[in-house]
């Protein structure tokens, strides 16, 4: 789950990686433009491959043009896609180095 998160999400700037802890945190990320920018975290609550293994909790900051800014939680809807995302990673990972392990 670990690898596949990092692989996952390897597009937003990284602040925090705590193995131990079993915590990831990324920090603010926007398209070069706009107005308004993500935040992810991922905690890791077991080793299992499910859905249930796997906390996201994003953030959405939108900034007007003036500099005035407020933050607010992402829906559930996108942060249910990123755990999807690294669950499906992760198994494809799986199974690849499953097939490295017969090869040898």
């Amino acid at each position: 789950l670990w690898r596949a998160t990092l692989k996952s999400l390897d597009f937003l700037p990284l602040v925090n990686a705590d193995y131990s802890g079993g915590i990831i945190v990324y920090d603010w990320y926007s398209t070069k433009g706009e107005n308004q920018s993500i935040k992810i975290s991922v905690r890791f609550l077991s080793n299992e491959l499910k859905s249930s293994s796997v906390l996201v909790a994003g953030h959405k900051k939108i900034c007007d043009d003036l500099g005035k800014c407020f933050v607010e939680k992402l829906n559930d809807k996108f942060t249910d896609e990123i755990k999807e995302s690294v669950i499906s990673t992760a198994r494809l990972l799986k199974i690849e180095d499953s097939k490295k392990d017969t090869k040898k």
